[in-house]
């Protein structure tokens, strides 16, 4: 190394600072007997300083980069987990009236919003204010009346970014209300697909479903045309602060004795905080969006079971004498009662069908007794206990449910045997299969019981599926069954061994049925003809055929024609 160069590095280490004088001998002696000595043997320890900084600098970005990914993608798990938690708490009544396509968009599109936002505050929001901190310091510190000039246009940024913020986070919810309803016709598509096709209403489903996707899109680029406009409009109002800035700083530097290198050690620090600020104005806009997805995923998160346990809720025991309705009535908020003043008293061990017109209330009175709804007036009592004033799980535990749609999930025979009673043995589902006569069909499948049935069973016929379910209800062992009929997907083989399962299944146990059938009308013990929410008629079927005309003309209709086939 020359002369020159020599004295300039060693001038350096002369004047660093006191707090250096301890080591100011040792870094002299080391420059000086090596590096200076042996220009080669400096552009090695050249090389390996580049290396070490280089490494740091990737260990640092890695780290930031795993705990901002670690933190955004641990925090929106937990979103999940917590809505999903809520949701599945939620009454019926919320699915009804809100729907599964639009709760399923909180979790996709909503949730991705707050993902975004919550990236963008982790990479920018903890960096780039410290940044702009010094440097706006550095300026202020070199010339505080340069520095004033020079964001003056700042008050008019921030006023710009908070209006078009604003007009990001509402468009954002319409955007995600649109992706919502879109979602619900994914839904409805696919459970619906083979009504769609045996219509031929393809051209139809995709013309709604490419109407809404087009009403999407334009929501969104309602927010793209507002976010793209920040950063050019940003650009400019900084750009003019920073031209009355070179203006005022050139005068000072001909006319005012400012040293140019003052001025330009100024206006490096004045591109650093623009950079930073720069960096910044992108963050709101990125927030206003996780903001209006965090509303609507916090809405639902907000939510509350209308059917919540009341403190101090005691644990039922079971059924030893009856189930009794006390002047109950019900409405699904729509101000008209579905049910109105039903009192009834199902005896222990007794078979009740319900009959009635469509509308007439019965699925909502047999649903009122798990408590998926709550009654608007009156109670239900179990053993004279008020179920509102018990345990829901001890409650449902007692019950055992077969509905119309029969609901399977996409697991195995025998996990879906045993969905109501996790703990349930293998011998306990084979003979649960046996009494619900599954079992022949379900050796005859490649695994057996540990075949994987597909989405809602879709590898099975419809009697199959029906088999299972009851077999489902069996492994249970409720001490109160609730039936809804099934009337379609069935051949006269399939109805006849759900049927002789059935007759054997019932023997001693609180059974409510929701009857289609003549067969069952005839050999319960009691039947219920509810008509407009009320219970109209009561007795055996002899009896209900010389004192109801409402249940004569049922039968006439309905339930002779199943006489005569």
């Amino acid at each position: 190394m020359d002369k020159e160069g020599a004295k300039s590095i060693l001038g350096f280490l002369d004047k660093l600072p006191r707090v250096f004088a301890p080591w100011k001998p040792s870094l002299v002696n080391f420059v000086g007997n090596y590096l200076l000595a042996d220009r080669f043997k400096a552009l090695i320890y050249l090389c390996g300083f580049l290396l070490v900084m280089v490494f740091l600098r990737g260990l640092c970005d890695f780290a930031q980069r795993y705990f901002t990914g670690y933190v955004t993608t641990r925090s929106i798990m937990d979103i999940r987990n917590d809505l999903y938690g809520n949701l599945i708490a939620l009454p019926l009544g919320f699915y009804t009236d809100t729907g599964v396509g639009r709760a399923m968009g909180r979790f996709t599109e909503d949730v991705s919003h707050i993902s975004r936002g919550m990236r963008a505050v982790f990479t920018n929001a903890l960096k780039e204010p410290l940044n702009l901190l010094v440097a706006i310091s550095v300026v202020f510190y070199i010339n505080w009346k340069l520095a004033v000039v020079s964001f003056i246009t700042l008050p008019l940024v921030g006023f710009l970014i908070r209006n078009l913020g604003r007009k990001i986070r509402v468009r954002s919810r319409k955007a995600l209300t649109s992706w919502s309803k879109l979602v619900s016709i994914l839904q409805e598509t696919f459970a619906g697909i083979r009504v769609i096709k045996a219509f031929s209403m393809e051209p139809r489903e995709r013309g709604r479903f490419q109407d809404e996707n087009r009403n999407f899109f334009h929501q969104n680029m309602r927010i793209v045309k507002a976010d793209a406009i920040v950063s050019p409009v940003t650009e400019f109002l900084t750009l003019i602060g920073v031209i009355m800035c070179i203006l005022l700083g050139g005068y000072y530097v001909i006319n005012a004795g400012m040293p140019t290198e003052q001025f330009f050690t100024f206006y490096i620090a004045l591109a650093l905080a623009l950079d930073a600020l720069k960096k910044l104005s992108r963050l709101p806009p990125r927030l206003q969006e996780s903001i209006a997805g965090a509303e609507r995923v916090f809405k639902f998160m907000d939510e509350r079971a209308e059917v919540m346990e009341v403190p101090g809720a005691t644990a039922l025991e079971p059924l030893k004498s009856s189930i009794r309705f006390v002047g109950v009535s019900f409405d699904y908020d729509r101000g008209e009662k579905v049910l109105e003043d039903v009192n009834l008293e199902v005896n222990r061990a007794e078979m009740v069908a319900l009959v009635g017109l469509s509308g007439a209330g019965k699925t909502t009175l047999v649903n009122l007794i798990p408590r998926f709804y709550h009654p608007t007036s009156g109670h239900i009592e179990i053993d004279g206990q008020d179920t509102s004033k018990v345990t829901l799980s001890s409650l449902r535990r007692q019950i055992g449910i077969v509905t119309q749609e029969v609901i399977l999930f996409n697991d195995s025979v025998a996990n879906n045997i045993a969905y109501g009673k996790p703990d349930a043995t293998r011998a306990e589902i084979v003979r649960a299969a046996r009494s619900a006569n599954a079992d022949d069909f379900i050796q005859e499948l490649p695994q057996g019981y540990d075949t994987v049935i597909g989405e809602r069973g879709a590898t099975l016929s419809g009697g199959e599926r029906q088999r299972l379910a009851l077999a489902r209800a069996i492994v249970k062992d409720p001490a109160i069954l609730i039936l809804d009929e099934a009337t379609s997907e069935l051949d006269s083989e399939s109805e006849h061994l759900i049927q002789e399962a059935l007759s054997r299944f019932v023997r001693g146990r609180t059974t409510i049925i929701i009857a289609h059938r003549l067969s069952t009308v005839t050999r319960a013990d009691r039947i219920l003809v509810l008509d407009e929410g009320r219970i109209q008629a009561t007795g055996t079927h002899k009896e209900l055929l010389n004192t109801s005309p409402l249940y004569r003309r049922l039968y006439e209709t309905q339930f002779s024609l199943a006489l005569e086939s």
